[in-house]
C-alpha cells in the first residue's frame, strides 16, 4: 500500500468529474494538479489528518485534530522543521528507504504545509522585515500530517497509504484506535459542489474591493521609484489586498476555479480557523531526491476575447521591460538555489517560456540545481522563502521597502502551500491567485506586480486588476 503509483496508472482529469469537498476538520485538504504541467503527480484528497502543527503568537504546538496538546514550544524564534521530519519518520517507518521512481505521486505519510508570507520573519536575514506580523489573522505556519489519502487513478479515487499501528509513537503519543480506521472513498459527483451557504450577519454578499485607493497606490509607487533611482533596489513587488463577503462555501469556490482552468498548482486546505483556496500557476520549489527546481513567473499580459493570442504572446516576448524584470528575478532565484546546491549545477531551462492561463499570459523560467548532501527542510525555507518573484531584488532591501508601504499583512498570499512526504521530497506552490475564507463569510485575496524603473503607475494599477479577474470570476460563479 505504501508504494507510489507508476506513470502508466495516471490519466488526465476528465472535466465531468467533480472536485471532492475538503471537509470541515482542520487539516483536510484537496490538491489538484493539471497534466499540462508535465509532472505526473495526480490530484490528492486528504480527508483524515492524524496530527496538526501550528506556529503563531502562542508559540509552536502539535495537536490532535480534536485539539489535544501533544507538544509545545513557546519560543517564537523556534522553527519546527526537525519536528516535521521526526513525525513523518515516525509515521513512515521503513518507507523512507524505498526506491524512487521518476515523476510520480508523493509517498505516504506526508504533510500538507501552509506557510504565510509573514513566516519569513523566522529566517535570517529577513526577520525584521515583517512589521504587520501582529495584525495577522492566521497561523504563521500550519501543517497537517496524513498517513492515508486518495489519489485519482483511472477516473477513480484510490485509497493509498497505511493507517499507523497502535505502536506508532512520537514523543509519547500513541495513535488511538479511532485514528487507525480507513476513510471511505470520496464521491465523484455527490457533494463535491456543496450548496451549503454561509450565514452573513448584518449584510449580503459583497464583491471584493481594494484596501488601498488608486491614489495611495500611485504614492507608494512613487516611493519605490525613488528607491530605484537611488540604486537601493532594482525591483520591488507591490501588492494590494482585496476584501469581500460571500455566501459560497470554500468547496464551491474551489470547484468553480478548477472548472475555470485554475488547476495548475491548486490547493484547498482547511486550516485552524479559515480555509485557504489557491489557484496558483507558480511553483516555489519541487524537490525530488537531491534534484530541486523553482519556476519564477514575471511578465504578464491580459487575455481578452477581442485580441489574438499569438499577437499578445509576441508583444510579451518582445517587451524589453518585461524581459528585464524577468531576468532580475531569475538571477535572484539562481542565487537562492546557489546557497543550497553543489557548485556548477545551477542551470536555467527553459528561459522565459510563455505560459497560457485562463485570463493571462506569463513569462516563466525553470531554475534547476543539485542539492548538497544533508540539506534539510529548514535549509530550503531559509534560502528560498519568501519567493523572489513576489519580493524583489535585492530581496532583503525589497522586503524592507514593501513592509513600509503595504498597509495589510499578506497572510497565505505569497507564502507557500503544498506537500512534503516522509522521504523529504516536496512540492510547494507560491500562492498567488489565492484567497483566505473565514467562517463568517469574509474573504480576502491580493493582486500585485513587480515595479521597475520604467513602470507607469496607471499601467501597473490596470495590470494588478487584470490579475484578480480570475479570482473575481471564481467567487462570482460560486456565489451564483
Amino acid at each position: 500500500m505504501n508504494d507510489p503509483l507508476s506513470d502508466s496508472q495516471l490519466t488526465p482529469m476528465p472535466r465531468r468529474l467533480r472536485v471532492p469537498p475538503a471537509g470541515r476538520t482542520p487539516g483536510c485538504a484537496v490538491l489538484w494538479r493539471s497534466e499540462s504541467d508535465g509532472w505526473s503527480a495526480p490530484p490528492l484528497h486528504l480527508p483524515c489528518p492524524l496530527l496538526l502543527l501550528r506556529v503563531n503568537a502562542q508559540g509552536t504546538r502539535v495537536l490532535t485534530p480534536e485539539g489535544g496538546l501533544v507538544a509545545h514550544h513557546e519560543d517564537r524564534a523556534f522553527t519546527p522543521f526537525h519536528w516535521i521530519e521526526e513525525i513523518l519518520g515516525s509515521l513512515g517507518g521503513s518507507v523512507r528507504g524505498t526506491e524512487r521512481r521518476l515523476f510520480h505521486s508523493p509517498v505516504f505519510p506526508l504533510a500538507i504545509v501552509c506557510a504565510s508570507y509573514e513566516y519569513g520573519r523566522y529566517f535570517h536575514p529577513h526577520e525584521h522585515c515583517f512589521p504587520h506580523l501582529e495584525q495577522s489573522e492566521m497561523d504563521d505556519l500550519f501543517v497537517s500530517f496524513h498517513s492515508t489519502g486518495f489519489v485519482l487513478k483511472n477516473d477513480q479515487w484510490t485509497l493509498v497509504g497505511r493507517p499507523p499501528g497502535p505502536e506508532t509513537r512520537w514523543r509519547g503519543w500513541a495513535v488511538s484506535a479511532a485514528q487507525t480506521e480507513w476513510p471511505r472513498p470520496p464521491a465523484l459527483s455527490a457533494g463535491s459542489s456543496s450548496r451549503a451557504a454561509v450565514a452573513l450577519p448584518g449584510g449580503k454578499a459583497q464583491a471584493a474591493e481594494p484596501c488601498m485607493s488608486p491614489e495611495d497606490y500611485r504614492r507608494a509607487l512613487g516611493v519605490i521609484r525613488g528607491h530605484l533611482r537611488a540604486g537601493d533596489i532594482y525591483q520591488a513587488n507591490m501588492t494590494v489586498r482585496f476584501d469581500g463577503r460571500t455566501t459560497a462555501s470554500p468547496d464551491r469556490v474551489f470547484a468553480a476555479g478548477i472548472r475555470q482552468g485554475g488547476d495548475r498548482f491548486a490547493a484547498l486546505v482547511r486550516a485552524s480557523d479559515c480555509s485557504h483556496v489557491s489557484f496558483s500557476p507558480e511553483l516555489l520549489l519541487r524537490k525530488w531526491g537531491r534534484s530541486i527546481c523553482t519556476r519564477p513567473i514575471k511578465g504578464t499580459r491580459f487575455r481578452t476575447p477581442m485580441e489574438d493570442d499569438h499577437e499578445i504572446e509576441e508583444d510579451l516576448a518582445a517587451s524589453g521591460k518585461d524581459r528585464a524584470e524577468h531576468i532580475m528575478i531569475v538571477d535572484l532565484e539562481r542565487n537562492d538555489l546557489g546557497r543550497l546546491c553543489e557548485y556548477g549545477t545551477i542551470r536555467v531551462d527553459p528561459l522565459m517560456a510563455i505560459t497560457r492561463h485562463p485570463t493571462l499570459f506569463h513569462l516563466e523560467s525553470t531554475v534547476w540545481g543539485t542539492l548538497r548532501a544533508r540539506v534539510g527542510l529548514r535549509d530550503l525555507f531559509a534560502a528560498m522563502f519568501p519567493g523572489g518573484s513576489v519580493t524583489g531584488a535585492p530581496k532583503r532591501r525589497a522586503l524592507e521597502i514593501i513592509a513600509e508601504l503595504e498597509n495589510r499583512p499578506r497572510g497565505i498570499y505569497c507564502g507557500a502551500m503544498g506537500w512534503i512526504d516522509c522521504r523529504g521530497d516536496a512540492e510547494l506552490n507560491l500562492p498567488i491567485r489565492t484567497a483566505t475564507m473565514y467562517d463568517d463569510g469574509h474573504y480576502s485575496f491580493h493582486g500585485g506586480g513587480g515595479i521597475v524603473a520604467d513602470s507607469q503607475p496607471d499601467q501597473e494599477w490596470r495590470e494588478l486588476n487584470d490579475k484578480i479577474v480570475f479570482m473575481r470570476e471564481a467567487f462570482a460563479r460560486a456565489s451564483g
